[in-house]
């Protein structure tokens, strides 16, 4: 259904920066990736910040920073799970990140101010975020 409404909005003319899609997604696997490039052995340090204060999690390279942030206790708004609706949208102060193309919601301002989707983004190094 998502690919129909996509080709159809696009020939009424409808910007893609408008569309938004909210639904459940199947649990990201960077294995089945053709250009994740990383071992899936790696543990980074994920500095989380949230109103001036900062905790440090473990986040393993196979897995999405919103499953290590949950695991960890903290709080953190999500909906679709998908990288699609946006509702986890968070700011990285440093560090490197993956997110795979087919699951690359964000707008073309998010990728410019580095904001990503944790709940389809992957660590590759020690990353500090600021949650909503």
């Amino acid at each position: 259904m998502y690919n129909f409404m996509s080709e159809e909005l696009q020939k009424l003319g409808i910007r893609k920066k408008f569309i938004r899609f909210d639904y459940k997604g199947a649990p990201l696997r960077p294995d089945k990736e053709p250009d994740y490039k990383l071992p899936f052995d790696l543990s980074f340090d994920i500095t989380v910040s949230r109103r001036g204060i900062n905790k440090v999690i473990s986040c393993m390279s196979d897995e999405t920073l919103m499953k290590a942030i949950e695991r960890s206790g903290i709080d953190i708004p999500s909906k679709c799970m998908s990288g699609a609706c946006g509702f986890c949208h968070t700011k990285v102060i440093s560090g490197d990140y993956y997110i795979p193309v087919s699951r690359d919601g964000r707008r073309e301002a998010d990728k410019i101010y580095n904001y990503i989707h944790p709940c389809c983004t992957f660590p590759r190094s020690d990353m500090e975020i600021l949650l909503p």
